[in-house]
């Protein structure tokens, strides 16, 4: 995984790209008061320390469950799908030749 998304957003400082490992970085409900203090620590990856409100979780598969239909941002695109969306990650490689 890539640690950097969003012009330069720290969003899983601990995430590899090279470990076949998704860090995933979820944020509970926080009060708005909060999230303008929390958000800016987010470019350097300091929002791990706000534990009460922002989670990691490390997996090979995640599976979303949702009661509505959920957006997803795939490489700049946004993709509309239905309530449950799974992401593998596979050992395998690419050959490339440069």
């Amino acid at each position: 995984m890539v640690k950097y998304y969003g012009g330069g957003m720290k969003i899983s400082p601990m995430a590899e790209i090279d470990d076949g490992f998704f860090v995933l970085c979820v944020i509970k409900e926080i009060p708005k008061i909060k999230l303008l203090v929390l958000f800016p620590s987010v470019f350097k990856g300091e929002h791990k320390k706000y534990n009460k409100y922002v989670r990691f979780y490390k997996a090979k598969n995640i599976n979303i469950k949702t009661k509505d239909n959920l957006y997803l941002n795939v490489d700049g695109e946004i993709y509309e799908t239905n309530k449950v969306v799974t992401f593998k990650i596979y050992n395998k490689k690419i050959s490339l030749i440069a």
